[in-house]
């Protein structure tokens, strides 16, 4: 029996510009998220870009069994916490992966990832048919946030091809595996997925490329997906990856799965959220009646639930609306107008007006640079700068607003997206 706890950061780090090998690495180090507080912890600047996942509290239990027994082994593993940090530059996403309930308020026994192994030896096994072994496989997730976004995509792509180039180029011949699992069972999983779309390249979206105009569809927030628990008999290894793939299409292109999908597009978010606090007008007073025999203080509740749901997700629709076109004309104002951070977010309205007036300030400076420095060829750029920061300036005060109806959205975005604006390069333009 063999128990250890132990804490990792592994990294996926980007491919050298010259074309040398991937570099990967292990390095056991203190993680800034032990009290799932937003952090401004980044490499040094002279570091490559990667893509961290962060694992903590690992226990595992490994039981070999004598011959005799029908059991060849049993492994037991057990991951506390799961966090995948983006690290690259240019992306205003933080984290990849969580938990979507914070550690605080999580269960002390509960784990985020369990794994249970177990080889059945059948009786022939113990006649030197050791080859015959079946494999039972048992996996459960805890609830998890997962956010995609089209660089960390192409950095994981990049690194996972470098690595089979590189295993071809050793010339390494990898004898075929006889594994044969009598049971995987995949317990149901319940994930909040967000997919941010970004174009970085106006001039291909201009000549009508379809993979540059995928990025204009509408930015995914708070979709759910759930998964009922996959069960698969009888599956040799090799097949696996099929078998898995055609479970999961399956499930996630019902009508039900599709239609939690598209409630992460903000408009339906908005009505799906206040369709359910209209319930809670109904539920309230009668839950209020049962416990206190009073109908009137639940019927204030329930308005005062009903408010407050639909006042943020108004104002989080309004400013979602507005940071899209600040996005489009963001792309027209060259390097005389950063982008506005999902991150860095006004605590209230108080802190969102004196955003929005230095935002509106800053357009107005650009508009002037553009004309004691770049010249007639960049006058055309005056309008969308003004226009820009103007758009900037309304999408702080919405969100100071939403921020002071809706701290705990607030809170989530922190936890989720950078601080810093990324950084702009006329090529992109």
């Amino acid at each position: 029996m063999l128990r250890s706890l132990v804490g990792s950061e592994m990294c996926i780090r980007d491919r050298c510009k010259g074309g040398t090998s991937p570099t990967t690495c292990s390095t056991p180090t203190a993680t800034p998220h032990d009290n799932d507080e937003p952090t401004t912890h980044r490499p040094p600047e002279e570091a490559v870009e990667a893509i961290c996942a962060t694992i903590k509290g690992v226990n595992a239990q490994i039981d070999l069994f004598r011959e005799g027994f029908d059991l060849g082994m049993r492994a037991y593993v057990e991951v506390k916490d799961i966090e995948v940090e983006d690290r690259i530059a240019e992306s205003e996403v933080r984290t990849l992966f969580m938990a979507s309930v914070p550690k605080a308020f999580r269960d002390p026994s509960s784990s985020m990832l369990e794994l249970q192994w177990t080889t059945i030896l059948p009786s022939c096994a113990h006649a030197g048919m050791a080859n015959l072994s079946e494999e039972q496989l048992s996996l459960r997730l805890e609830p998890f946030v997962l956010t995609l976004h089209r660089r960390a995509i192409d950095m994981l792509i990049e690194f996972t091809a470098d690595e089979q180039e590189q295993w071809k180029r050793l010339n390494i011949e990898v004898p075929p595996s006889t594994m044969y699992f009598n049971r995987i069972f995949i317990h149901p999983v319940v994930a909040t997925v967000n997919v941010l779309f970004e174009v970085q390249n106006l001039s291909k979206v201009l000549h009508g490329e379809m993979a540059e105009l995928c990025h204009l569809l509408p930015t995914l927030e708070g979709s759910k997906v759930q998964l009922h628990e996959i069960d698969i008999r009888s599956c040799h290894i090799n097949d696996m990856p099929e078998r898995l793939t055609d479970i999961l299409s399956s499930r996630m292109l019902t009508m039900n799965a599709i239609f939690l999908l598209l409630c992460g597009v903000q408009p339906v978010r908005a009505a799906t959220e206040m369709g359910k606090a209209s319930v809670g007008l109904l539920i309230q007073p009668l839950e209020h009646y049962k416990r206190n025999r009073s109908v009137y203080a639940g019927i204030l509740r329930g308005i005062q639930a009903f408010s407050r749901v639909s006042a943020a997700e108004l104002l989080k629709m309004g400013a979602g609306a507005t940071r899209t076109a600040h996005n489009v004309t963001n792309m027209s104002t060259g390097t005389y107008s950063r982008s506005l951070a999902r991150g860095s977010q006004p605590t209230g309205l108080g802190d969102g007006m004196m955003r929005a007036a230095r935002e509106m300030q800053q357009g107005v400076d650009g508009a002037v640079q553009v004309m004691m420095k770049g010249g007639v060829q960049e006058t055309w750029r005056i309008p969308p700068i003004i226009t820009d920061g103007f758009l900037k300036a309304f999408t702080e005060v919405l969100q100071g607003l939403r921020n002071n109806v809706s701290p705990s959205d607030m809170n989530m975005d922190l936890k989720l997206y950078k601080s810093q604006a990324k950084d702009k390069t006329e090529g992109n333009n």
